[in-house]
């Protein structure tokens, strides 16, 4: 029997829409992600939300589920707990061949996004999650390299009373994951503690994966008003193993099966991370305020590819920084400005892979990345309604890469990149029936340490840093306070574009010369009924090269690989505050082009989950059951696709129909 009990508490908890809390589903609430904190139907960026009401009705395994209904953004998984999601906004990450690119990430407005621009999101667990705020646009001017989109999570808070949750689940392919969280306040200290275990066998053969997650928070306020929050997360996944790409051939013959070579080097990764943060904001006055973040990271983290020879990875990783941000009003003008230092330093070697154990060391090197960046925003009224909004950011990347392999020559090499991120905009708003808004802005991001290696050996120095700018106009507004629409327009170009392509099964990257992507978005949320609501999404991307050739051959006019044209979703929820509770959603995407030459093509689909459950209330305590069914067509899609790689294995096909059920405790 198949069953994902993930989507067990957080069913239980889907209540977006009441008539008692119509807030997040229909714009009325406050978004920070924007620096200056304000209703997001006031924002003049494209912005979306998502509630941990939303969050709660999924299974919540991996980030990408929250994602599915936020326009602009294709967020994949294929339940290889090996690579991560695929996030892509507005194109940018999609070309990802694992983890995230191109899109910055924060948590409790910390960087998960390093230095050199990866993001790690295994610190990132939907059970600890409470909102997630998401920037469809250009973003660098505020937040530097990898502002192609924007994704900031704020996790559990403390809790004026003390609340408890427990919950297990149990799935297809022998899931089974445990949750717990706790929040409250003793005295003047604020608390939330949460942590969970997942453990699973996989879709696929040589997929088995096992992760515990630990987070923990504490937040006080002073008699000044000064707000402290310091956070501690630990990630220890002893297991995910890697079963690969496979060709469209293999596909067909099973969908389940492991490239043979990943299961004889035994592909896969393991990992220990811990993460310490403080946030501190000092207001002085109504009008102004001062934000101080600082944090520290250490991740042991061990790889083994399917390459041969040198297969085997292993990577220390120390890194810290810390923020400055000032936010203040002065009559019909608003100032935002502040400091960002990041310093990243990993320790990384390479090993031959004799079938999964360690060999002759290959690659002993030291690879440290500062980045230190400021930025400035002005904001001024020109009365009847209308705001224009300037801003820009100057980032200064600095790369040290050493050689500590003594009986090579020496590859050591410093590189440093310098980027002026301008933005200007204008918002116009009378009633919240209309919010209009258009911005020119600009995103950069440099190749990451991994992304720098050349064929052959050494660094490829003449990679330079992926740079877009564009134009996007949106209108949203809130009409008869039951219908929420948001809708955008956008035109971008991407200059010196960062292309991967596979020789002999390892992954290197080029520049393109030139991609321009144009599209639309669509979002509506509606309130129907006091006990029922309506969400639906719609992307129209047009992405194609422009002025871009390798080897000879010219892919002009093609299509980017991995960004469906059409993309569209729905969901449909009905709940009583004690009773039952339904969810219906249907997704789909059209066909998505697999490499640069568009030769090769991963096929679209519809995509269907219903769950259901029943709230059963005694005291103090909730008890929810609940059950459902992910994909329940049995459609057949991949559920990652991997751009131009080597030898047609472009595909990792996503599962097919799975079931879930479990019990939520709640107090």
């Amino acid at each position: 029997m198949h069953v994902r009990l993930a989507a067990l508490a957080l069913t239980l908890l889907a209540a977006p829409a009441r008539a008692d809390d119509p807030g997040p589903l229909l714009g009325l609430t406050d978004t920070e992600v924007s620096r200056s904190p304000r209703e997001l139907l006031e924002t003049p960026l494209s912005v979306s939300v998502v509630s941990r009401e939303e969050l709660r009705a999924r299974p919540a395994t991996d980030l990408a589920e929250a994602l599915e209904l936020v326009p602009g953004v294709f967020a994949q998984s294929s339940r290889n707990y090996a690579q991560d999601n695929r996030i892509a906004i507005r194109g940018f990450g999609a070309r990802a061949q694992f983890g995230v690119r191109g899109v910055k990430v924060l948590v409790d407005g910390v960087p998960t996004t390093l230095a050199d621009g990866q993001s790690e999101l295994d610190s990132i667990d939907l059970a600890f999650v409470d909102r997630i705020e998401v920037v469809r646009g250009l973003a660098s001017s505020l937040y530097g390299g990898g502002g192609g989109g924007i994704v900031s999570i704020q996790t559990l808070q403390p809790t004026p009373e003390p609340h408890a949750s427990l919950r297990a689940l149990f799935g297809s392919d022998h899931l089974f994951r445990q949750e717990g969280t706790a929040t409250g306040t003793l005295g003047r200290i604020g608390y939330a503690l949460a942590l969970s275990h997942t453990r699973t066998s996989g879709y696929r053969d040589h997929a088995r994966a096992e992760q515990l997650n630990l987070l923990t928070k504490l937040a006080t306020t002073l008699d000044d008003g000064t707000g402290l929050e310091l956070s501690f997360s630990n990630v220890s996944a002893p297991e995910a193993q890697d079963p690969g790409g496979l060709t469209r051939t293999q596909v067909g013959e099973d969908r389940g099966q492991v490239r043979l070579r990943n299961r004889e080097l035994q592909a896969g990764e393991r990992l220990d991370q811990q993460k310490l943060s403080l946030r501190v904001r000092r207001p002085f006055g109504p009008e102004r305020s001062l934000t101080a973040t600082a944090y520290w990271l250490d991740r042991d983290f061990r790889n083994a590819l399917p390459i041969l020879p040198s297969g085997r990875i292993r990577f220390h990783r120390t890194a810290h920084g810390g923020s400055l941000v000032w936010d203040q009003r002065w009559r019909a003008l608003r100032v935002t400005g502040g400091l960002e230092t990041d310093l990243q330093r990993d320790h990384r070697k390479r090993f031959d892979n004799l079938d999964g154990a360690y060999g002759t060391k290959r690659l002993d090197q030291s690879e440290t990345v500062r980045a230190v960046g400021g930025f400035g925003q002005l904001e001024v009224s020109l009365g009847g309604g209308l705001r224009l909004i300037g801003g820009a950011r100057y980032d200064w990347t600095e790369f040290v890469i050493g050689d500590r392999l003594v009986n090579l020559p020496s590859n050591s090499v410093r590189i440093r990149w310098r980027e002026l991120s301008p933005r200007i905009g204008l918002h116009f708003g009378r009633s919240r029936s209309l919010q209009v808004y258009a911005n020119w802005a600009t995103a950069f991001r440099v190749p990451t340490t991994t992304e720098l290696d050349a064929p052959g050996g050494g660094l490829n120095e003449r990679l330079d840093s992926e740079r877009a700018a564009g134009f996007e106009l949106g209108a949203k507004g809130l009409i008869g306070e039951r219908l929420f629409y948001d809708i955008v327009w956008f035109d971008l170009r991407v200059r010196d574009a960062l292309i991967p392509f596979e020789l002999a099964g390892e992954t290197f990257f080029r520049n393109a010369g030139e991609v321009r992507r144009r599209g639309a978005e669509v979002g509506l949320s509606a309130l129907l009924h006091p006990r029922l609501t309506f969400r639906a999404s719609y992307t129209y991307a047009d992405y194609r090269y422009h002025d871009y050739d390798f080897g000879g051959v010219e892919f002009d006019g093609e299509r980017e690989p991995n960004a469906p044209r059409h993309a569209a979703g729905a969901e449909l929820r009905y709940e009583q505050p004690s009773g039952p509770f339904a969810v219906l959603s249907l997704r789909h995407f059209s066909d998505i082009e697999a490499d640069d030459a568009n030769s090769a093509e991963s096929d679209g689909t519809t995509v269907s989950d219903l769950r259901v459950g029943w709230r059963l209330r005694r005291g103090a305590l909730d008890i929810v059951p609940f059950a459902g069914v992910r994909n329940w067509s049995g459609a057949e899609f991949d559920g990652t696709v991997r751009p131009n790689a080597f030898g047609g294995r472009y595909h990792e096909p996503a599962p097919e129909t799975e079931l879930y059920a479990g019990v939520e405790l709640r107090y």
